[in-house]
């Protein structure tokens, strides 16, 4: 009799705390990741340039997407944009480049960081400071 008590103690003991340990688990948040937003951040849509050693880039943030031009190379324009802030200072911008010239089309990734007031922009590898030139003219 005392064997049978002993074990019908002990497994309501492991019963319950099984309960009570999925039910905590359930109660627990888990950490959630950035959000995606649609088109660009508000703070770089306009029209950026960078000019080291005399060639020229560029770059043209818009509510839906954003331009990526280089001289002597088509302009990359990007649709279907959407953004997410990566760090304090930095977003990272993703979106599908459509065909245009030479370049056949293909998704595009860019980071853009604010350090120090100047503005960096990443892109395939490659990081330049950017000067805005306005927020309403055309390259």
């Amino acid at each position: 009799m005392k064997k049978s008590a002993l074990v019908l103690v002990a497994l309501t003991t492991l019963g319950l705390s099984t309960v009570t340990t999925s039910v905590e688990s359930l109660s627990q948040q888990t950490a959630q990741a950035a959000t995606w937003h649609k088109g660009t951040p508000k703070s770089w849509r306009g029209s950026w340039i960078n000019k080291p050693n005399g060639r020229w880039t560029s770059f043209k943030a818009l509510k839906a997407g954003f331009e990526l031009g280089s001289q002597g190379m088509p302009v990359r324009i990007v649709k279907y944009a959407k953004y997410r802030k990566v760090n304090k200072s930095t977003y990272a911008v993703f979106g599908y480049a459509v065909p245009n010239g030479m370049f056949l089309g293909r998704n595009t990734k860019v980071y853009l960081k604010t350090y120090h007031g100047k503005h960096y922009i990443k892109s395939y590898g490659y990081s330049s400071t950017y000067l805005r030139v306005s927020a309403t003219s055309r390259f």
